[in-house]
């Protein structure tokens, strides 16, 4: 199988991004802000429970409809089934391993945690096939990780090994779902693999309600803004994210969701009235330094 298409420069060796490059960063942009919402949801009365059977369940019924209007079959064909059934897996592991692991341990250090996924693909992806990194890439993949341990300012004490498990989770989950959805899209349509994908998100965790405190759905206008508005942008994040990895490389997917939580402090900013540190901002920093340089080709 060939490899998405690259970054390219331009005739004065400055990168121009691919359309799934800057797809995959519209993608992160909507996951980070997102969180803010779920946060706005939390405050408002609702649990976990309610926002993933309601972001799950609206995602698929978005994606279901583009299929009908589209005229698309929702037949899905067989060399595709186990590898959607993967991303299913995928998905509800990144699910499942976030929303446990912050009642464990700090959602900074979570977030950490998380993120090392990036690192995780460019070490394997070589391996499967996924595309391979260049030097500029391997250099910008710990610079990212530093800017984001600088950014998110995690908490080292008290840890309880449960929530570090349940973070590692969904860094691994994570890291298969980057690697197999450039060849699920590759074999079937972004929006029948989107459909399916939630669908069945939504039916593992329907089942699985009594362990998230069951359904609590906000008692707030605020909270219901929350949950309305953070169902919006992960509908649209999932299908731009399932978008660009038909268009560029799961290592250069990857490094673009190094921006997620860059926007997921900005939004805390404007949203929570969270103050960034001077830290934080140097952090923001190198990681946005971290995308520019990951857009280089080897001269």
């Amino acid at each position: 199988m060939t490899d998405p298409p690259e970054p390219t420069e331009d005739a004065a060796g400055l990168p121009v991004l691919s359309a799934g490059f800057v797809l995959a960063l519209a993608a992160s942009s909507c996951y980070g802000v997102h969180i803010s919402l779920v946060a706005l949801a939390y405050a408002g009365g609702a649990n976990a429970g309610a926002v993933i059977l309601l972001r799950m369940s609206v995602t698929a019924a978005a994606m279901g409809l583009a299929l009908v209007w589209m005229r698309q079959p929702f037949r899905v064909p067989p060399q595709v089934r186990l590898r959607l059934f993967g991303a299913m897996l995928g998905v509800s592991g990144v699910t499942i391993g976030l929303l446990c692991s912050i009642v464990y341990i700090p959602v900074s250090l979570m977030t950490v945690i998380f993120y090392t996924y990036p690192l995780l693909v460019a070490a394997i992806a070589p391996v499967v096939g996924g595309g391979t990194p260049t030097r500029a890439q391997m250099v910008a993949f710990p610079l990212a990780f530093l800017g984001l341990f600088l950014a998110l300012g995690p908490e080292a004490g008290g840890l309880d090994w449960r929530g570090v498990a349940f973070a590692i989770l969904a860094a691994v989950s994570s890291t298969w779902l980057f690697l197999i959805s450039p060849r699920l899209v590759a074999g079937y349509d972004v929006f029948g693999v989107s459909f399916y994908v939630t669908l069945g998100c939504a039916l593992l965790v329907l089942p699985a309600l009594p362990l998230f405190g069951g359904l609590a759905l906000p008692a707030t206008l605020q909270g219901w803004a929350g949950l309305l508005g953070a169902t919006v942008l992960f509908v649209t994040a999932t299908g731009l994210h399932f978008a660009a990895l038909r268009r560029t490389s799961a290592v250069l997917a990857a490094l673009a969701f190094n921006m997620e939580p860059v926007t997921t402090i900005a939004g805390a900013a404007v949203l929570l009235g969270e103050r960034l540190t001077l830290g934080q901002l140097g952090g923001v920093a190198l990681v946005l330094g971290a995308l520019v340089l990951a857009t280089r080709r080897p001269g």
